[in-house]
């Protein structure tokens, strides 16, 4: 098992896995991408998360990924003023 290094994540990033279960293959293949599942890094180490429980907080600290299991970080290279993009 492996997790995601918390302290390199800033608020905002979003984190893709790749989960190699039936699940995440049938939605890689729907989708035809790579990634099967997002998640997003909000304050204090915690995570938003969604999935057929609902939408959820966790701490990112207690999230284990499979060893096989792709996991990508993407973060914004400049955030953007939201009236800029209105009207």
């Amino acid at each position: 098992m492996k997790r995601v290094n918390i302290e390199r994540l800033l608020p905002g990033d979003i984190i893709l896995t790749a989960t190699v279960g039936k699940t995440g293959q049938a939605i890689r293949l729907a989708t035809k991408g790579s990634v099967s599942h997002a998640i997003i890094r909000v304050q204090h180490g915690s995570i938003i998360d969604s999935t057929d429980a609902g939408v959820q907080a966790w701490n990112l600290h207690r999230e284990f990924f499979s060893e096989d299991e792709e996991v990508y970080a993407f973060r914004l290279r400049e955030s953007w003023h939201l009236p800029r993009w209105l009207g």
